[in-house]
């Protein structure tokens, strides 16, 4: 029994003093930053990689199926998010919003339903301009999917690559494949030297996108809680946001897929490195960080830090100006290919202090085996 105890102490002691050895992550909230400040603009984010590209801008609208699919599942899955309808509480606001979504010959009472629901809000008994109200099985009977899937509808860039005009290019075409090879596999890099070869017009979307980018974009989902942080991690490796080291928390009401902003500010500052643009370009797959930098401060300040709760979005970084990105946590937004200047103009709207950070994938995250399915949200 002493021999066994002895060896318990002596096990102990062990991995205390290899503890001790480890080295310290530095918490969410003392990141110190480096010596460069966030970028305030988009006029030094210019990509390393100019592609022959040919743009053709989409509007994309819930499908009906995912609308229905919300309505009849909501209410046995906290994490499906119901259908809400944002209307005005002005009686000219409410006549038009219920003209544009009703189905035909349904306005009248598409119309009722809301002035009645407007009235028992709270929105009712305040200066508030707009109501959010319920849309129940019933109702959604009453409106037209795709007039009212139509009020998210979000631009997505399709791009298309002159495979011919690469083809004739070697020097660009190589550095396309160098950026490419860390987010494609050998298979997908064949079939898109093939394409090339064949001088075809190639879409970005089927051949230069990587596993989860190519199966998700131009998707709505239906839970809540797959965010732009978790699809800028799934953009580097479509297990990274599975693994327990990176996503710790599980929030009530969310999909247990959803990162949170410190889950995602902990692993940038252990498995990415900041990129500097004074020196370097953007590359394929760097991922950018927007934060609302408080007005107080500065990068040469020695006792600066970065709070991750400044971070507001997170996008991925393509090529010629081109991002993939999900708008929000919520499934009204879908997985599109913006223009940078477009994103950074989305979020100006939201941010007193706009400000970007670069960040560059490097190392192995954990790798634990997830005792649960994270991916089971995927359509």
């Amino acid at each position: 029994m002493l021999y066994k105890n002895s060896q318990a102490i002596i096990l102990y002691l062990i991995c205390y003093c290899l503890f001790l050895d480890m080295p310290k992550v530095a918490g969410s909230t003392q990141f110190k930053p480096s010596k460069h400040d966030f970028y305030y603009n988009t006029d030094l984010m210019v990509g390393s990689l100019l592609l022959p590209l040919v743009e053709t801008r989409h509007t994309l609208t819930i499908p009906d199926y995912v609308l229905r699919k919300r309505v009849e599942r909501s209410k046995d899955d906290e994490t499906i998010e119901p259908l809400l309808l944002n209307t005005p509480t002005s009686t000219a606001g409410i006549n038009a919003i219920a003209e544009k979504i009703a189905r035909p010959g349904r306005e009248v009472k598409l119309l009722k339903y809301i002035q009645v629901e407007v009235k028992n809000s709270n929105s009712a008994n305040s200066t508030q301009k707009m109501a959010q109200i319920p849309i129940s099985p019933k109702v959604f009977n009453l409106i037209d999917p795709s007039q009212y899937g139509d009020l998210f509808s979000k631009v997505h860039s399709s791009l298309v690559l002159d495979g011919a005009k690469i083809k004739s290019e070697p020097i660009l075409r190589s550095q396309l494949f160098k950026q490419l090879e860390h987010f494609l596999d050998k298979e997908e890099l064949y079939k898109l030297k093939d394409e090339i070869k064949k001088g075809d017009q190639i879409p970005i979307d089927q051949f230069l996108l990587p596993e989860f980018a190519k199966k998700m974009v131009r998707k709505f989902i239906l839970h809540r809680g797959p965010n732009c942080f978790h699809a800028a991690l799934s953009f580097q490796n479509i297990k990274l946001p599975t693994y327990p080291m990176v996503n710790v928390k599980e929030e009530k009401g969310y999909h247990r897929v959803m990162i949170n902003y410190d889950e995602l500010w902990a692993i940038l500052n252990r498995s990415f490195y900041e990129i500097d643009l004074e020196t370097e370009s953007l590359k394929y797959g760097d991922m950018i960080v927007l934060f609302e930098v408080p007005a107080h401060f500065t990068v040469t300040d020695p006792n600066a830090v970065i709070d991750y709760r400044w971070i507001r979005h997170t996008t991925t970084y393509l090529f010629n100006g081109y991002t993939f990105s999900k708008g929000s946590k919520s499934p009204n937004t879908p997985y599109a290919v913006r223009t940078l200047a477009d994103e950074w103009e989305t979020w100006s709207k939201y941010s007193k202090k706009l400000g970007a950070k670069i960040f560059r994938k490097t190392g192995v995250a954990d790798q634990d085996k997830v005792p649960f399915d994270l991916q089971d949200w995927i359509l």
